[in-house]
């Protein structure tokens, strides 16, 4: 189940700051199994293997839809429609109902002139205490009958939370403007921050930090921000622009030149590993606001779920 669908790219669509050398791979840093250039439609995505050997993937694109892919169908959800997902999965996982009950998630489309119209894409079944089945249609609006006769996913309890954490996790995914090009900031499977941004060649590259790594990150933006550590009695009270920090990928240094989010050519923020050149998160004064919001939210939502804590390190 791939991701590889990218954007058109154009080396002139993608300028670089003087000192903002990026991705020749190696260390902590990946490339995506892919050769194609810029940045990928879909933001990002979860593999879930279920109890009875099967597999979901769920893919959160750049636009705010969703589809879902089995072995025998994918389902389509437009930006408005997860929400039908969502509440379908906690609902039939509930002790609301009886073996029997269905759950139809459905699309809503627009015909010709405008007018909405449903599309019905997938089928929960609750088939017994603590056995589901999902069921995927064989074209992107199918009839009622073709999803009752399509092949039936058999999911558990576990296997319906995994996607509903899955789904949380998608919804904290956001792709930024940093000024020097599109820069992605995301959760991963496993509970990990992950970063994506072009490299030199045009081809995506990602950068993932354990929690511990994005706490440390987290308090070093604070500190090169106010210009001050509050928690060191002993450092300066004012003039701090850089904070270096070991990080599960290496050396890193956070750094602010000029003012936050201001709007001079000089005000920027910086995150690059020490030593080496194969990533890097320039992000322009005018563009930090964005930036930080992206990162509230990713660190936000791995809160609420209970893995993270920002004053773990």
């Amino acid at each position: 189940m791939g991701r590889h669908s990218a954007n058109t790219w154009n080396e002139h669509d993608h300028p670089r700051d003087l000192d903002g050398t990026f991705a020749h791979g190696g260390g902590g840093v990946r490339k995506p199994a892919t050769s194609s250039r810029g940045m990928p439609n879909i933001l990002t995505g979860s593999d879930i293997p279920t109890r009875k050997g099967g597999e979901i993937a769920l893919d959160r694109h750049v636009d705010g839809s969703l589809t879902i892919t089995t072995k025998t169908g994918t389902a389509r959800l437009g930006p408005n429609d997860i929400s039908n997902l969502k509440h379908a999965v906690r609902d039939i996982n509930s002790e609301a109902h009886d073996p029997g009950f269905e759950s139809w998630i459905k699309r809503v489309d627009t015909d010709a002139d405008g007018r909405p119209k449903l599309a019905h894409v997938m089928m929960l079944r609750k088939e017994d205490d603590d056995t589901y089945s999902l069921r995927v249609g064989p074209n992107d609006s199918p009839s009622i009958a073709e999803l009752q006769n399509a092949p039936a996913l058999q999911l558990s309890s576990k296997d319906l939370d995994k996607i509903d954490d899955s789904l949380r996790r998608m919804d904290a995914a956001s792709r930024v403007d940093t000024g020097y090009g599109d820069l992605d900031v995301y959760m991963t499977d496993d509970n990990k921050f992950a970063f994506r941004h072009l490299g030199d060649d045009g081809r995506p590259v990602e950068v993932v930090f354990d929690k511990k790594s994005f706490a440390k990150l987290d308090r070093a933006t604070n500190v090169v921000v106010e210009g001050f550590d509050d928690s060191d009695p002993t450092g300066p009270d004012e003039g701090v622009t850089h904070v270096d920090v070991t990080t599960n990928v290496g050396k890193v240094r956070v750094e602010q030149l000029g003012e936050w989010r201001g709007n001079s050519p000089e005000d920027r923020f910086k995150i690059t590993p020490v030593g080496h050149d194969n990533w890097g998160i320039y992000v322009e004064g005018t563009h930090q606001k964005e930036f930080d919001a992206a990162w509230e939210k990713a660190a936000n939502a791995a809160e609420m779920a209970g893995f993270f804590n920002r004053y773990d390190y």
